[in-house]
């Protein structure tokens, strides 16, 4: 994962996760120069590209558990879904569990800090893991 990130550093247009690549451009032109670029910098350093795997020039993707779209990301319907499975946290490490789930898309949970401080609240070692029952399930 570090070695991808390496490997594009000098790209700000280019996203790495794990051996996925994401480039982001302003319009098509650019991105055609962008994806040129991307396309040398592999075989430079003696690796394929897996093109049963790519997908190009596409006005919304799914990555990295989010949907992105010329409007901005969103969590897809499979990310609220699995969270939405989870069931009430029982102990403390189900709280940390639950909360590390729904950290991973709190910047689109409305009032998420106060939303989730309840849930946090129950993990301060003074307080008595009952708290938990008492979290409200808004999140």
């Amino acid at each position: 994962m570090l070695y991808m990130k390496q490997l594009f550093m000098d790209m700000p247009f280019v996203r790495t996760y794990l051996d996925d690549i994401l480039v982001c451009s302003e319009n098509k032109k650019v991105h055609y120069s962008h994806l040129k670029k991307i396309f040398e910098r592999p075989v430079q350093h003696q690796h394929t590209i897996n093109w049963e795997k790519s997908v190009f020039a596409q006005p919304e993707i799914q990555w990295a558990g989010h949907l992105l779209t010329k409007d901005g990301v969103l969590p897809t319907d499979t990310t609220k879904g699995q969270i939405q499975l989870i069931a009430i946290p029982r102990d403390k490490d189900e709280v940390r569990q639950f909360l590390g789930h729904v950290g991973y898309i709190q910047d689109h949970i409305a009032n998420y800090s106060h939303r989730a401080a309840p849930a946090h609240g129950s993990l301060n070692k003074t307080n008595s893991i009952q708290l938990v029952a008492e979290m409200p399930i808004c999140l």
